[in-house]
């Protein structure tokens, strides 16, 4: 396999966590294929231990590699990646392969605890059966032989979990082994949970060990979580994100940030979630009195129970078009108030005007669209040749008065592109001297 992935053509990822592999392969052929999104990221598929008190966190126990989760089995899942590929929706696999189960403060060292698919893990000896692994496949940190917070990361237990030695030549097998079985299923590429936590020249050797995906007949696409964010009580810092480029993409955690920073106005960043309710830290997903998880309604109903589909917001399906249409495009006519305005074209497809400031934007500004009346996406989307949000009227030399007042109904931004106008767009360019 080549170790450096291709790169994602279009746009948008959704995460759908903890939802059942029927309902995802249903939400790719009635939604996500049809908006435009490029792929979906489920949670963790290895089996977890079985628990009365359900929380998220059971996803990052891992008992075994086979495929058994409350999203479904290895046919469910199987079934799910074919399904969403015919819709054009990849399927993206987050995967926990830095620890195995967990030993928290209070349990039973002894107690033999059962997965969801009838294995059995004992604490004591970190004996793993269904792998297997053992004792000599985990690293034994002894905080006094370790030199820097680096080394103390990636060699000792994080919260408790039995960390893997992946430098061991069994670990490295059975990893691959699992990644490969993901691809040969339909599986497109890999989150790496934790991947601050691994040494980047072991996750090479894994990588270097995995088939081409089987639709693409390329390498899987592999992003890394890297929060340095976590204040986990190390100098995070340490940790060279340049060390990890070379394996995949990054998805570090500080960018969010900034970007609140910048657009929030103070505004504390709060996770989004596809449930709504339950505490952050412990809650679980919506569950059926026996456990399983609840059923999502289909599109076009609105999700039901407790989840929320964020995705589904107009705001977002209309970005993603939005981003298809001006991915190969340049920035061009950027304005500036000099302070918290701006606005820009997205080439001859696209464009979109900010308002961070507390009191109203109102300038006539550069579009580079052709003429017409085009709906913005940040307020509702176009049906027919209706808007059911504001509207901007574009002028025959591509300027238009954009208002976007500094009250949250305006959601502080305003967004137009060539395909919610009200001429035809055939995918043409068209020729306008902006």
């Amino acid at each position: 396999m080549m170790l450096t992935p291709w790169l994602v053509a279009a746009v948008g990822i959704v995460e759908l966590f903890e939802w059942r592999f029927d309902d995802i392969a249903r939400e790719c052929e009635l939604f996500l294929g049809p908006k435009g999104f490029d792929a979906v990221q489920v949670s963790p598929v290895a089996e977890s231990p079985q628990n009365e008190n359900i929380s998220y966190f059971d996803r990052y126990e891992p008992i075994s590699y086979i495929i058994k989760s409350r999203s479904g089995d290895e046919n469910e899942f199987e079934d799910m990646c074919h399904r969403c590929r015919k819709a054009g929706i990849r399927v993206y696999v987050e995967v926990v392969i830095n620890n195995m189960m967990a030993t928290y403060v209070g349990k039973d060292m002894g107690q033999v605890f059962k997965g969801l698919a009838g294995s059995e893990v004992n604490l004591t000896g970190k004996f793993y059966p269904a792998v297997p692994y053992s004792g000599e496949h985990f690293n034994n940190c002894d905080y006094s032989n370790t030199s820097t917070d680096a080394e103390i990361m990636k060699n000792c237990e994080f919260l408790f979990h039995h960390d893997l030695n992946q430098s061991h030549p069994h670990v490295r097998r059975k990893v691959s082994e699992f990644l490969n079985h993901l691809i040969e299923l339909g599986a497109s590429g890999f989150y790496v949970n934790a991947a601050l936590y691994m040494w980047p020249e072991d996750l090479k050797a894994i990588y270097s060990q995995l088939k081409n995906t089987i639709y693409d007949q390329e390498a899987p696409f592999i992003y890394h979580d890297f929060n340095t964010h976590a204040g986990k009580g190390y100098d995070v810092f340490l940790i060279e994100e340049d060390d990890y480029h070379d394996l995949g993409k990054v998805t570090e955690y500080g960018h969010g940030l900034e970007m609140e920073a910048c657009f929030g106005g103070g505004v504390a960043l709060k996770w989004l979630s596809n449930y709504a309710g339950g505490d952050d830290n412990i809650g679980g997903p919506p569950v059926n009195d026996d456990g399983t998880l609840e059923r999502v309604e289909p599109y076009p109903n609105k999700c039901g129970g407790r989840w929320t589909c964020e995705h589904r917001s107009h705001v977002v399906f209309g970005m993603i078009e939005f981003a298809n249409l001006a991915r190969e495009t340049n920035v061009s006519n950027f304005w500036d108030n000099g302070n918290n305005q701006i606005s820009f074209c997205r080439g001859q497809v696209g464009f979109v005007a900010f308002n961070n400031e507390d009191y109203d934007l109102f300038q006539r500004l550069q579009t580079c669209l052709p003429p017409g009346k085009y709906c913005d996406v940040a307020t509702g989307f176009k049906i027919g040749n209706f808007c059911t949000g504001r509207s901007v009227d574009v002028s025959y030399d591509g300027t238009a008065v954009i208002l976007i007042s500094h009250t949250p109904t305006d959601r502080g931004f305003l967004a137009i592109h060539l395909n919610v106008g009200d001429g035809p767009y055939s995918g043409g360019v068209y020729q306008l001297m902006c």
